[in-house]
C-alpha cells in the first residue's frame, strides 16, 4: 500500500501543477517623480512605459512625461509634449516603435495625434481625427493600427463612435459604432488578434459590467462576459498571459475599488486575486511588462490625487504548460 499512497500522492501534485498555482504580491515602488495626478496615459515601447499628461490637484492639465525602465525599475524624465497642449482624459498606444496621444481636454476638446520618437526625444504632430475632439476614449492596437473607442463630445455627450488610424498612411477611417452603445472611460486590451472592452459610462450615465471582444476581420462585436460586480469607470486593464488584469475605478455609488480581478477567455471566467494593501482608488496610469501589473498615480475615494506607483508580481502565472508525464498506478505487490 505504501508504494500506492505514493503513487497517488504524485497523481494528486501533478494535477495541482497542471492547473497551475496563482500568487500575487504587491509592492511599492519608487514615486512617479512628476506632480501628483490621475487621469493620466501610458504606453510602451520596447522595455520601457512612459506615463504622462494628466489632473493636478489645483485642477491644471498636465503635458510632462516620464519613462519608466522595467528592467531597473527607475524613473527618468522625457521631452513633454509641446506647451499649449496640456490634457487629461487622452488615449494612448505604441506602434513601430513610436508613442502616441490622442484627444483628451484642455483649454478645448482636442482632437489632435501626437507622435513620440524615443530615439529623438521629439514630439511630432500626426493628422488630426478628422471629426470633433473627445476624451475618455479607450484605445487598443490590432494588426497594425490602432482603435480609438467612445470618448465624450465637447458637449459632454458619450460617443459610440470608433476611428482606426493607420500609421503608414498617417490617416484615418471609421469603423461601425459601438454595437451596445457609448462608452465613456471604458478599459480595453488585446489578446491574440481580439480586442476585449469592458466596463464605461453610456450616453444615460449608465455605468456597465460587459465584457465585448472585437473581431477585426468582420467589424463586429459579441458579449464575452459579466463582470462579476458592479459597472466601473476609470479602471485599469491589462493583457498578462493569456489573461485580462483589472483594478480599480469607481461605480455609481462612488465606490472607489482596491480589487483586483483575472479573466481567462478560454474558459470565459473570472478570478479574485489579491486586493491591494492601500484604499481604492481610480485614473491611474498602467501598464504590463506581459508579467506584473503595475499601477502609478491616481485619485482615491478622499479626493487625494497621488504620486504612488506599485507592482502587483506576477498576478495570473501558474505553472500551466507544465505537461503531465504517462504513469500507471498498480497495487502493492505489483501483480
Amino acid at each position: 500500500m505504501v508504494h500506492l499512497n505514493v503513487r497517488k500522492s504524485l497523481a494528486t501534485a501533478l494535477c495541482i501543477l497542471q492547473y497551475g498555482t496563482w500568487a500575487q504580491t504587491w509592492q511599492r515602488l519608487t514615486d512617479f517623480p512628476g506632480f501628483h495626478r490621475d487621469d493620466g496615459v501610458s504606453f510602451i515601447i520596447d522595455n520601457t512605459a512612459f506615463c504622462g499628461t494628466g489632473l493636478t490637484p489645483w485642477f491644471a492639465p498636465l503635458a510632462d512625461f516620464e519613462a519608466f525602465d522595467l528592467s531597473t525599475e527607475s524613473w527618468s524624465s522625457i521631452a513633454p509634449i509641446p506647451a499649449g497642449n496640456e490634457r487629461q482624459y487622452a488615449s494612448a498606444f505604441s506602434l513601430n516603435g513610436k508613442g502616441y496621444v490622442f484627444g483628451g481636454i484642455g483649454n478645448k476638446p482636442f482632437n489632435d495625434l501626437w507622435q513620440y520618437d524615443p530615439q529623438t526625444d521629439i514630439w511630432q504632430q500626426m493628422k488630426h481625427l478628422p471629426d470633433s475632439g473627445r476624451s475618455g476614449s479607450t484605445s487598443f492596437v490590432l494588426n497594425g493600427y490602432a482603435y480609438i473607442c467612445g470618448g465624450r463630445s465637447s458637449s459632454s455627450i458619450a460617443l459610440a463612435e470608433i476611428w482606426v488610424y493607420d500609421p503608414l498612411s498617417n490617416d484615418w477611417s471609421q469603423k461601425t459604432n459601438l454595437t451596445f452603445g457609448a462608452r465613456w472611460r471604458a478599459c480595453s486590451a488585446t489578446i491574440n488578434n481580439t480586442a476585449y472592452l469592458l466596463f464605461g459610462q453610456d450616453e444615460n450615465h449608465h455605468f456597465h459590467n460587459e465584457l465585448y471582444s472585437y473581431e477585426p476581420s468582420s467589424d463586429t462585436w459579441s458579449i464575452a462576459g459579466y463582470f462579476p460586480g458592479p459597472g466601473r469607470t476609470h479602471a485599469a486593464m491589462q493583457a498578462i498571459n493569456g489573461h485580462l488584469v483589472v483594478f480599480g475605478g469607481r461605480d455609481s455609488l462612488n465606490n472607489y475599488d482596491d480589487t483586483l480581478w483575472s479573466f481567462n477567455p478560454t474558459d470565459g471566467s473570472w478570478k479574485a486575486l489579491n486586493n491591494s494593501p492601500f484604499h481604492g482608488r481610480k485614473g491611474g496610469m498602467t501598464f504590463t511588462n506581459g508579467t506584473d501589473f503595475y499601477y502609478t498615480t491616481g485619485i482615491d475615494s478622499s479626493n487625494t490625487r497621488l504620486q504612488e506607483s506599485w507592482k502587483c508580481s506576477s498576478p495570473v502565472i501558474g505553472i500551466e504548460k507544465f505537461t503531465t508525464p504517462s504513469f500507471k498506478l498498480y497495487s502493492n505487490p505489483a501483480t
